[in-house]
């Protein structure tokens, strides 16, 4: 839909009156896509599709209580370590420094954190 509209939505701002209007119009459309996509746990909780990344002290969404969900996608690969660093950024840390294991479910902060801004 970017391609085709020749402009990006998540991330982009553009200062030209047209193209501005384009991605706004596009954006629009993407974000009731997103919303319609969401399960139903997510859905009424806030997200967008393209939301500020420069938040000062960022979202409520940005440290979740570890669901089976979440230790499947983003912790599960991760099984045995208490920390993991890739080209010198830190991907994960435990700052408990116990080893990933599904005993973090229920149990366990997911947090996202950003240093870019």
């Amino acid at each position: 839909m970017e391609e085709k509209a020749g402009v990006e939505v998540w991330g982009n701002f553009y200062s030209s009156g047209e193209i501005q209007i384009n991605q706004a119009k596009l954006k629009k459309i993407i974000e009731r896509l997103y919303q319609k996509s969401l399960p139903e746990e997510l859905k009424d909780k806030g997200l967008v599709y393209d939301r500020q990344t420069y938040e000062q002290f960022g979202y409520e969404d940005d440290a979740m209580l570890v669901t089976e969900n979440l230790y499947n996608t983003f912790l599960k690969g991760y099984e045995g370590k208490d920390s993991q660093v890739d080209n010198y950024w830190f991907v994960f840390s435990d700052l408990d420094y116990e080893l990933v294991n599904p005993d973090f479910i229920g149990r366990k902060w997911l947090v996202v954190v950003d240093y870019h801004s």
